[in-house]
């Protein structure tokens, strides 16, 4: 994935879609994402948001 995301077509795709191309090791990616899930779940809780 590390090679893919250094690719300029990729990064520039990526980027255009809204996204921040970033890469590194499994466990960056699995801490970021905890991290996410924390900050989101609170909100989504807050907001009492239910799925459809």
């Amino acid at each position: 994935m590390d090679a893919a995301l250094k690719q300029p077509a990729v990064a520039k795709r990526l980027t255009d879609l809204g996204a921040v191309p970033v890469g590194g090791p499994p466990e960056k990616l699995a801490a970021f994402q905890r991290v996410e899930q924390e900050k989101w779940g609170k909100v989504i809780q807050a907001v009492k948001v239910k799925p459809d």
